[in-house]
């Protein structure tokens, strides 16, 4: 008993000296995280939450907006304090969110926790070096630096793994085999229903958990795993009766799986992230307004949106089903190869502005091998439950392996993969032969085979992430050091791969701020030739061109628009504009007209060709277009303005 109590006692101190480590090493890298160029200026899917957040008027979502994605993480950030929205300038204050940071860091030490008891509860008494093996996954989680990062980041990485991590530690029989009891049960399923509501794949988890909860005793606990089941219902319950009453049909709880299922398995896929929701992330991520036009609507709710999506992946899938199978497959491998697919925060960039973030150096490659020594020596023996672990991991693979795939989103197999490594490791010490084989198949699915194309071309992404955040650091600090850093990593960027047109648009935007109008020209031109006479780089080089006093070689790239494009509005606005500066009447008010034909819900649509009719005499053609737009478009102060400068002349 005495040896009990002191082991026990050192267990607690133990404990308590881990817990001041972590108080200490998370302060430090908490001031340093705060002042990094990554910290300040989110991008993407961080603005597209804190947006959201600034929006709550209170912790309950808007009536009259559907959840996009992730209903759960705006809620968290307002009630952390991070509900200032994204400013101006694009810079966010440190203290701004400070509170979500240390919401994300507790998350990150209840993994960390978490994954230490599930690992008490898995490994026998008679386990070689249990007292030592049961922290492995503790430190396998802590040192593995993504985790960090992503805790750092207002995204909903950490709070997933927290949910999803207490969910598989309250299924799992206690330390004396005891099944999970209902209160349990219960919370699991809580748990489960609000991990779905911060990224939509933890609910295939849910039946995993119910089977789990079913086959975990003497005698079936079907009872058990159907409440394990409705608790997570109902959690998922509101957000998806908020969607369906503002969509005015049944949807579920988000409406981005139809955009992220073309990510991963359309025409363009290749396992990663590839753009082709075409428009503005953060007002429109679902590229609505691109639809809309597309499909000749005059607008579009997200719920078509994300059917629209949807219907053209899986006509894809039908259509290639063994491109379709092998996607999958490899999608898959992706999950487990040792390269970090680092999509919104370049990991290199973070370990060189955050100096303490270079001590965390576990390596995926490591957690992979160890968890797939442990799968083999499951598979193996068969002891009672040995299914447990491996069907956990194989759910979340398989399921996310529908979609694409990038470092954050594989983070949700970290926990489990850890505490397979603890199993794994047990086994080679006990039975090298199964364990050992499964060891080197590990090693060898984390291999990237084939990749380093793909690597060079996303390290050059990287550059061009980095080179956007501090264009915005510097531009709102007056920093010129900041603003010269950020033109090296485009031109970086450029120089060793980057595609897309968003680098050169960054790159130009900031040459054009910076004053300097010719190298910005050039840069665009020079991106035309790149990208494959992109649509963006015209209008950009277009309007460059209008402002120059070049309205020939501006209307030039406007038509080369309209030739790839002819549905683009914004162009021939444009070109209706130049073609009567260049005293084409007649041809301005033939694309006047096309674009009433077009948009005849725009304003602008009306006043172009209004204008046109009026410059050419024909006042009472003018007033009657004018009038139309004003039935269309009821209220418009610059339509109202220009039929009463009309009256006189009528």
């Amino acid at each position: 008993m005495n040896r009990a109590g002191g082991r026990g006692r050192r267990h607690w101190w133990l404990w308590a000296f881990l817990a001041v480590l972590a108080l200490a090493g998370w302060s430090v890298i908490l001031v340093q995280a705060e002042h990094s160029v990554f910290g300040l200026v989110p991008i993407l899917d961080e603005v597209f939450y804190l947006d959201r957040a600034a929006g709550l008027e209170s912790l309950r979502p808007p009536d009259g907006e559907s959840h996009f994605m992730s209903p759960l993480y705006p809620l968290l950030a307002k009630a952390a304090g991070a509900g200032g929205g994204v400013p101006d300038d694009r810079v966010v204050p440190p203290a701004q969110l400070r509170g979500l940071r240390l919401l994300q860091i507790a998350c990150w030490c209840g993994v960390v926790f978490l994954v230490r008891l599930a690992a008490g509860r898995l490994l026998p008494a008679q386990t070689p070096r249990r007292d030592l093996l049961v922290w492995l996954p503790s430190l396998l989680t802590a040192g593995y630096l993504p985790f960090a990062v992503y805790a750092l980041t207002a995204l909903v990485e950490a709070p997933s793994l927290l949910l999803t991590t207490v969910a598989l530690v309250l299924v799992l029989p206690d330390d004396r085999g005891r099944p999970a009891g209902l209160p349990a049960v219960l919370a699991a399923g809580l748990a489960l229903g609000a991990a779905g509501l911060l990224r939509g794949t933890a609910v295939a988890l849910v039946p995993v958990a119910a089977l789990m909860v079913a086959t975990g005793g003497p005698r079936r606990r079907l009872p058990a795993a159907l409440a394990l089941a409705a608790a997570a219902l109902a959690v998922q319950l509101p957000a998806t009766v908020h969607n369906s009453v503002v969509e005015g049909r049944l949807v579920g709880p988000t409406l981005n799986g139809g955009v992220n299922l073309a990510i991963g398995n359309g025409p363009e896929a290749n396992g990663f992230y590839v753009a082709v929701v075409p428009g503005d992330w953060r007002h429109d991520p679902a590229g609505r307004a691109h639809l809309a036009q597309e499909t000749g609507r005059a607008g579009m709710s997200l719920a078509e949106a994300d059917r629209i999506w949807a219907g053209r992946a899986w006509r894809e899938m039908r259509a290639r089903p063994v491109r379709t199978a092998g996607l999958w497959v490899k999608k898959m491998w992706l999950h487990l190869q040792a390269w970090e697919i680092d999509q919104l925060t370049p990991l290199a960039g973070w370990r060189r502005t955050v100096p303490a973030l270079r001590l965390l150096l576990v390596p995926w490659f490591a957690v992979v091998a160890l968890a797939s020594a442990g799968v083999a020596d499951l598979v193996w023996r068969r002891p009672p439950g040995w299914w447990r672990l491996p069907a956990w991991a194989g759910a979340l693979l398989a399921v996310q392996s529908l979609f694409f795939v990038v470092t954050r989103y594989r983070l949700g197999l970290l926990p489990v993969l850890a505490v397979l490594a603890a199993c794994g490791a047990a086994a080679l010490l006990r039975r090298p032969r199964p364990a050992l084989a499964g060891l080197v198949a590990g090693l060898l699915l984390a291999v990237p085979w084939g990749l380093g194309d793909v690597q060079d071309l996303w390290g050059a992404q990287a550059l061009a992430n980095e080179a956007n955040r501090r264009a915005e650091l510097g531009l709102a600090r007056g920093s010129a050091a900041e603003l010269e850093q950020s033109e090296e990593l485009y031109r970086r960027a450029v120089n060793e791969g980057a595609e897309g047109p968003a680098v050169w648009l960054g790159l130009t935007a900031l040459l054009q701020r910076e004053g300097k109008r010719d190298a910005a020209l050039d840069v665009a031109l020079e991106g035309i030739r790149r990208e494959h006479q992109s649509v963006e780089l015209r209008h950009v080089v277009a309007s460059m061109l209008q402002e120059s006093g070049d309205p020939e070689a501006a209307a030039r790239h406007l038509r080369a628009i309209l030739v790839r494009d002819p549905g683009d509005a914004e162009a021939l606005h444009n070109l209706v504009v130049l073609e009567a500066e260049l005293r084409n009447p007649e041809e301005a008010e033939r694309l006047a007209r096309r674009l009433v034909d077009l948009r005849p819900d725009w304003a602008q649509s009306y006043l172009d060709l209004g204008v046109v009719l009026a410059r050419k005499g024909d006042s009472a053609g003018a007033g009657e277009v004018f009038r139309r737009g004003l039935a269309a478009v009821p209220g418009d102060a610059r339509l109202a303005e220009n039929l009463r400068r009309l009256q006189p002349a009528q």
